[in-house]
């Protein structure tokens, strides 16, 4: 029945990247039984398609577009006004890329930790393919880069300050 399910109401075909349970690959063959997937490493996992039914699928060939987030942080030296203009110009040079979904665009001074001013961008990137995405992607953060050296504004490093007290220094 199971794998009847799956031949009617075709959650996925061949040629598909799936997701199911722990395994994710390209699907390969499709039975009454189960489907037999090529992993990441090439290497071939059958799925009975009662464990296919009974669990989620993500079918990534579905995808109209890919969700892009990271943090930037900051020197804590950077001066507020400075991080206002830098929000504002990352704002506009991300709806302004043809690749970047322009309404998903969010970019906010998110935190003020120890070591830096975190910067949090999320949107969306028309590319849905992954390999097309991760161009995407790196066109994204070189663009960003660019801005942060056009600005001179530094990235914080995490960092510890140690203080050693010193025996002289000890009051008895």
């Amino acid at each position: 029945l199971s794998g009847m399910a799956i031949l009617t109401d075709k959650p996925f075909v061949i040629g598909d990247w799936i997701e199911v349970d722990k395994y994710q690959g390209t699907v390969i063959d499709i039975t009454f039984r189960s489907t037999r997937i090529k992993s990441y490493d090439n290497s071939v996992v059958t799925i009975p398609n009662s464990t296919i039914t009974s669990n989620y699928v993500v079918n990534w060939n579905r995808l109209t577009s890919r969700r892009f987030d990271c943090v930037l942080n900051l020197s804590l030296d950077t001066p507020s006004d400075k991080i206002k203009k830098i929000v504002k110009e990352i704002k506009v040079m991300l709806q302004n890329d043809p690749k970047v979904i322009k309404e998903t665009v969010e970019v906010t001074l998110n935190e003020i930790s120890t070591s830096s001013c975190d910067i949090k961008i999320f949107l969306y990137v028309r590319e849905a393919e992954y390999a097309k995405f991760l161009h995407a992607k790196q066109d994204i953060l070189c663009n960003l880069l660019f801005l942060f050296e056009k600005e001179n504004v530094e990235l914080a490093y995490p960092t510890q300050t140690l203080f050693v007290k010193r025996k002289e220094d000890v009051v008895v």
